[in-house]
C-alpha cells in the first residue's frame, strides 16, 4: 500500500516546494522501511524528485548497499540526476561501481560520470 501511493506521488507532478516541504519529511522516515519495495519506490522517488537527494544525501548513501540491488540501482541513479558531488558520495558510488549486480555497477558507474567535476577513467 506504502510502495503504491509512493509511486502515484511520483507521477503526479508536484512541485519542487510541495516536495521538500510536505513530502520529504514523509519520505525520510520511509528510508528504513522492511519492505524491500517500499524501500524501491522511495529509491525511484528520489531519481525524480533531486532537489532531495541534496538535502539528505547522507541518508542515502547507505542505501547503495541495501540488501535489494533495484534499491542499489535506484539511489546509484538518484545521485547522477541530482548532481550532488561530495567525498563520501563518490566513495560510494565507487564501491557500487564494483557491485555484483551488472545493472547497479553500471548505473553507479554513469553516476560517477554525471557528477564528477573531473572526468573518471
Amino acid at each position: 500500500m506504502v510502495a503504491a501511493v509512493v509511486s502515484a506521488l511520483i507521477e503526479a507532478e508536484l512541485p519542487p516546494g510541495v516536495v521538500v516541504d510536505e513530502l520529504q519529511p514523509r519520505i525520510q522516515k520511509l528510508l528504513e522501511h522492511e519492505r524491500a519495495e517500499v524501500r524501491e519506490a522511495i529509491a525511484h522517488a528520489f531519481a525524480r524528485w533531486p532537489v532531495m537527494v541534496t538535502s539528505l544525501s547522507d541518508q542515502l548513501i547507505p542505501l547503495l548497499d541495501d540488501s535489494e540491488p533495484i534499491v542499489r540501482e535506484k539511489i546509484a541513479h538518484a545521485f547522477g540526476q541530482a548532481g550532488v558531488f561530495n567525498g563520501r558520495i563518490k566513495v560510494a558510488l565507487e564501491s557500487a561501481s564494483q557491485d555484483e549486480d551488472t545493472e547497479v555497477a553500471r548505473e553507479a558507474a554513469d553516476a560517477l560520470k554525471a557528477i564528477s567535476p573531473e572526468p573518471i577513467r
